[in-house]
């Protein structure tokens, strides 16, 4: 018997959505990181304000990409 109800069965992540919840997670866990060193005295906020920096460049890219896959599958 198949279910019409879209809510009634959870809908599977699209590899998109899914590969960019991982690259979220690893920018969370390499932040928590940098933090950890910073507090810490091992290096300076700049090092840490730098690495950040660093870090968020692919992620900002892969927002992007993922807003267009996004629009293209709705579209």
């Amino acid at each position: 018997m198949k279910r019409n109800n879209k809510n009634s069965s959870p809908q599977k992540p699209m590899p998109s959505n899914l590969e960019f919840k991982v690259n979220i997670q690893e920018f969370y866990q390499k932040i928590i990181y940098i933090s950890h060193l910073e507090n810490k005295g091992q290096i300076t906020p700049e090092e840490a304000d730098q690495q950040i920096k660093f870090f968020w460049k692919p992620l900002k890219t892969s927002n992007k990409l993922h807003k267009i896959y996004k629009n293209k599958s709705n579209g």
